[in-house]
């Protein structure tokens, strides 16, 4: 299954540029709006970054997109990123729970980020699939 039938899958129909597009369900909101049936397009928000040619790119995106609101513990990233188990093999996950700190309070943060990265094999294209959360 490739990049664009899995996204499918999801009910995404992702174009070049990062668009989304679908058409509005029948449910009371749109009907009531008269846009039952009509396609839509918008921005599809990180659909183009799921998936990655390198393990080092999967994690440092997860990174940067946490370092956005909450500064990454070095500690911690350094022990399971840098110097952990490594990239996973082919079919296998890696999973990464990396303490946070907020940035405004410069406390230390409840909240963690996790970060699994999927080695999808030797499939044509990009191999890692990454899922990140803070949580």
């Amino acid at each position: 299954m490739n990049e664009k039938n899995i996204l499918r899958s999801f009910g995404l129909d992702i174009q070049k540029g990062g668009k989304k597009t679908g058409t509005y369900q029948d449910n009371a909101e749109n009907r009531k709006l008269g846009r039952v049936g009509q396609k839509y397009t918008q921005e599809a928000k990180d659909a183009d970054n799921v998936y990655h040619n390198t393990y080092s790119s999967a994690v440092q995106y997860a990174r940067e997109q946490a370092e956005k609101k909450y500064e990454v513990d070095e500690d911690d990233w350094w022990k399971q990123v840098s110097t952990g188990q490594g990239k996973p093999s082919g079919g296998k996950t890696i999973s990464h729970s990396i303490g946070l700190t907020d940035k405004k309070t410069g406390k230390t943060s409840k909240k963690n980020l996790q970060i699994q990265v999927y080695n999808m094999g030797h499939q044509r294209g990009k191999t890692f699939e990454l899922n990140w959360y803070i949580n």
